[in-house]
């Protein structure tokens, strides 16, 4: 009775730690729930980090998924030891039970035939009975010994095998830690890189801005110069028509002038083609 007690003892310490995996489980199952919240947000992010944040916490969320499934199978698998132990404890509860009825009947049989009759002659009865009691306690005993060895053992092994599973569980706990950590790095650099790139558009819109202003100025100044140039240039014209009038009429008044006001036309147009020339490379217009 003792070693059923201890036997029960230990069934109720497999079922609690049963309880806690379960337990365990449901907070795994939560995490795997938040890790896809985490892995739809990301989604709403610029596309540079959000396919590698997606990718990372769909890999992990797989992970999670396959261990809880691994978890579960054990679960289950305890679940069936337990109920495999009930129900053999049930069995040698009813075995014990009915034992001891048929040894409380056989002792009221001997009992009442060695009393109504002369008890000289039914003293090798009662030595048979005391023998067959004794080889029926022995065996029972012996059954229930090596019935309890084995469910020792078995105990021991749901033993290990949840200590090797609470050890799983926490470098599960563990891995899903290093997991958020890794996560919300990666988020605050995706922040960290959408200010810069906000940043880096705003001064590339000032300089667009400052560069249209810049060249809405120089195209100003280069018509101002187009224009003033196109005045010089008339006026230059006029002043070489009237010298080409003046030389037409000092060449007409007298033979004498003519040698005289050729040079000074010529000398005129050299200087007038000089000005105009180092106006126009003074303006960047040679070309003109």
């Amino acid at each position: 009775m003792n070693q059923l007690f201890h036997l029960q003892c230990k069934l109720a310490e497999v079922q609690i730690e049963n309880q806690f995996l379960k337990i365990q489980n449901e907070k795994l199952a939560e995490q795997v729930q938040k890790n896809e919240l985490k892995d739809n947000i990301s989604r709403s992010s610029r596309p540079v980090r959000r396919n590698l944040i997606a990718d990372f916490s769909k890999l992990e969320t797989q992970k999670l998924t396959n261990e809880i499934d691994y978890l579960k199978k054990k679960v289950g698998t305890k679940d069936e030891e337990i109920l495999l132990l009930n129900t053999h404890l049930k069995n040698l509860e009813t075995e014990l039970t009915e034992n001891k009825r048929i040894i409380n009947q056989m002792t009221e049989t001997f009992t009442f035939v060695s009393r109504s009759s002369n008890p000289e002659d039914h003293f090798p009865m009662e030595d048979q009975f005391d023998d067959f009691y004794s080889v029926k306690i022995r065996s029972l005993h012996e059954e229930l010994q090596k019935t309890n060895e084995k469910l020792e053992k078995e105990t021991e092994k749901n033993l290990s095998d949840h200590f090797k599973i609470k050890r799983e569980c926490e470098n599960l706990k563990m891995s899903n830690r290093r997991f958020e950590k890794t996560v919300e790095m990666l988020q605050n650099q995706l922040k960290e890189n959408q200010i810069q790139l906000e940043n880096t558009e705003k001064a590339r819109m000032e300089n667009n801005q400052e560069m249209t202003f810049y060249m809405e100025e120089m195209q100003s100044d280069f018509e101002l110069k187009i224009m003033g140039m196109q005045l010089e240039k008339e006026n230059l014209k006029k002043e070489l028509e009237e010298l080409k009038k003046e030389n037409r009429f000092r060449q007409g008044s007298s033979e004498e002038w003519k040698p005289m006001a050729q040079r000074e036309k010529e000398r005129k147009e050299e200087d007038l083609s000089e000005r105009i020339r180092k106006r126009l490379e003074g303006l960047g217009l040679s070309r003109y």
